[in-house]
């Protein structure tokens, strides 16, 4: 009952009609165990009995594996519309403590620039996802090519049009993620904490700017970077305090009175 009354609450409909639906299986509703042969399976309660559904050990299942053995928790287990299952994960983040050094981190259109400052003197300069900007234009030059082909009447362009963008928007949110694991690494080893930008509206619409200029912003995954930094920075203990962008293109050097340290 449960899981009928989680996917009556969060179905979606459309003219009246139930358009998507997710169960959700709580710690309750589901638990893991393996066959006589040592297959994983993930067995789920309903209302009459258990129904025992088999795991593929793929990549994905592999990475599942690693986030347990590094101490996170399964909190329950969503069904999607098209059968396909996801976990939700849960792991106690460490209380965060100030550090004596500062790492700034700044980002522009081409690559993401790290400082890592002691009390006098440069730790250590590094540059970070400088593949990003590259494999972006190499998106936007086949998308436009797609473009022009759909304008003129293709069907099949409009098709991998769609497949493209999903692959491109994909690939970004995967590389900030491994850029922001990437980044608080050195950060927990010099013993920093985080500044970073505090840059909003960046943005722009057609006739804000040149096309070329507004498409090299526009470029910049900046939102979902701070939110993916943010959030790796919080689960390893590190505080990220966002600064004002004035002269961090210059230097870092004053990133440790301009963060303002309390607390």
């Amino acid at each position: 009952m449960e899981a009928i009354f989680y996917a009556w609450n969060h179905r979606r409909s459309i003219n009246g009609r139930m358009h998507r639906c997710v169960v959700r299986f709580d710690k309750r509703l589901f638990s893991s165990s393996e066959t006589k042969r040592g297959n994983p399976v993930v067995s789920l309660r309903t209302n009459q009995e258990r129904i025992a559904i088999p795991i593929n050990r793929d990549g994905a299942y592999k990475r599942f594996l690693e986030h347990v053995e590094d101490g996170w928790t399964a909190t329950s287990i969503i069904m999607k519309q098209n059968l396909r299952f996801l976990v939700v994960l849960k792991k106690e983040s460490p209380e965060p403590s100030i550090r004596p050094n500062w790492m700034g981190v700044e980002i522009n259109s081409s690559k993401i620039a790290v400082s890592i400052i002691g009390k006098d003197k440069v730790l250590r300069q590094t540059y970070f996802g400088k593949d990003v900007s590259t494999r972006q234009f190499r998106f936007e030059e086949r998308r436009a090519k797609l473009q022009a082909y759909q304008d003129n009447g293709s069907s099949k362009a409009g098709l991998k049009l769609k497949r493209l963008s999903g692959k491109q928007r994909n690939y970004v949110r995967t590389r900030m993620w491994q850029i922001a694991n990437e980044i608080v690494k050195p950060a927990k080893q010099f013993s920093a904490d985080i500044a970073i930008e505090r840059l909003r509206h960046l943005r722009k619409r057609k006739g804000e700017w040149r096309r070329k200029s507004r498409r090299k912003v526009n470029r910049i995954p900046y939102g979902f970077f701070r939110h993916a930094l943010k959030h790796v920075a919080e689960r390893e203990g590190v505080i990220v305090r966002e600064i004002k962008p004035y002269h961090t293109s210059q230097t870092f050097h004053g990133a440790g009175t301009s963060a303002e340290r309390t607390g």
